[in-house]
Formats: C-alpha cells, structure tokens, sequence
C-alpha cells in the first residue's frame, strides 16, 4: 500500500506491505522519488511497474528499475502538465486511460503518455 503522509517526522510518499496477517511498518520512500517531501497522492500500476504522484502540482512518474529501486522520476509532458494544477493521477483498470484533475476539473488522456517516458528496451 503506498500513501502521502506526514509520519514520525517525515513527510512524502511511504509504503507499507503486507506481510503473512497484516501490514508492516510504513517506510518512506527516499530519493531519487522523494526530493522534497511534498510528494503527494501515489498511483502504483496493477503490476507494480511504476509510480505516479503529485509534486509541486505536476503528475511526475518513476519506474521500477530490474534491481527493485525506483528510477528518478520524470516530469509528464503536456497535455497532462501545464503551467495550471495538475494532482490526483489514476490510471483506468484496463491501463488504456490516465486521469488528473486540473484545476478542480477531471481530465482524461491516453496513458501511452507514461509508457513513452520508460527507459530502456523494455518500453
């Protein structure tokens, strides 16, 4: 379970996973994701694969590197980040679909904009 939160001194984006009955300890996520605690509202894929949240009003993505860690995030490009407020990201179930909020409206693009950002060959 990934979560923003305020926790024992720290604040950003934390995770907590679920071990044998119940959930572990929440540890906050570190740099390269975290750079200045303002990290805020995490979307994790289905399968893991990468991470979006909200930083100073901007939808950024990570993606999980082949050793476990996340990559340093990148910056969504327009049409999904403006000069306006862009925070909530969620991708649809069927992963065709990443929707934001802008400004108090709802918006909707296709996600191929998350996979055109992945490194590497396995895009």
């Amino acid at each position: 379970m990934y979560f923003s939160s305020r926790w024992k001194g720290t604040s950003g984006l934390f995770v907590s996973r679920f071990a044998g009955e119940r959930y572990a300890e929440p540890v906050a996520l570190d740099a390269p994701v975290r750079a200045s605690g303002s990290e805020a509202m995490p979307f994790v894929a289905p399968d893991g694969r990468y991470l979006l949240f909200q930083r100073n009003y901007d939808i950024h993505v990570s993606f999980l590197a082949t050793d476990g860690t996340w990559l340093p995030p990148m910056s969504l490009p327009p049409p999904v980040n403006t000069p306006d407020v862009e925070v909530c990201p969620v991708v649809s179930p069927d992963g065709r679909y990443l929707f934001f909020m802008r400004s108090g409206r709802v918006y909707w693009v296709d996600a191929a904009v998350i996979e055109d950002l992945r490194p590497g060959p396995n895009r």
